[in-house]
């Protein structure tokens, strides 16, 4: 799996390259239907960034339940937060971030810490304090450059 920087860089690179789009996006499509689950989530955020939610939702839904950590995080925030005015369903959505936070995936540690905790009550901080043991984990460079390489 990749981290969620370089999903970015990527999807930066095909918008970037008005000549490569159509055959970079026929490729992501192909994989995508074919269940990959980078290429959905690459998908998803492309899809994001162009304002297309439905198609959104369908991609990085798919790649969460597949188990990519990065879309699982995303998932997981669009359902907790309501984007593009969806009804929010904090329960999945808390769920899905903590998949991706019990892997280890910093942005979902954060959002889990900060947000979640505050949202969810008191049982939820008890999840989170079960794995998260303190707050080393989110300051951890060298643990996170190992995890940037193991998801390339």
């Amino acid at each position: 799996m990749m981290n969620d920087s370089f999903c970015r860089i990527i999807a930066g690179e095909i918008q970037a390259r008005p000549e490569q789009v159509d055959a970079a996006v026929r490729l992501l499509d192909e994989l995508a239907y074919d269940g990959d689950p980078i290429a959905q989530c690459l998908r998803a955020i492309i899809h994001a960034q162009n304002k297309q939610w439905d198609a959104f939702y369908t991609n990085i839904r798919e790649s969460a339940e597949a188990g990519c950590v990065i879309a699982q995080y995303y998932y997981g925030r669009a359902l907790c937060d309501g984007w593009d005015n969806r009804k929010q369903d904090l329960e999945r959505g808390a769920d899905f971030v903590m998949k991706s936070a019990q892997a280890n995936y910093l942005p979902a540690l954060q959002y889990s810490k900060r947000h979640l905790s505050k949202r969810c009550g008191s049982e939820f901080a008890e999840r989170l304090r079960s794995f998260l043991v303190d707050d080393s984990i989110l300051l951890d460079q060298e643990r996170l450059r190992a995890d940037i390489v193991k998801y390339l």
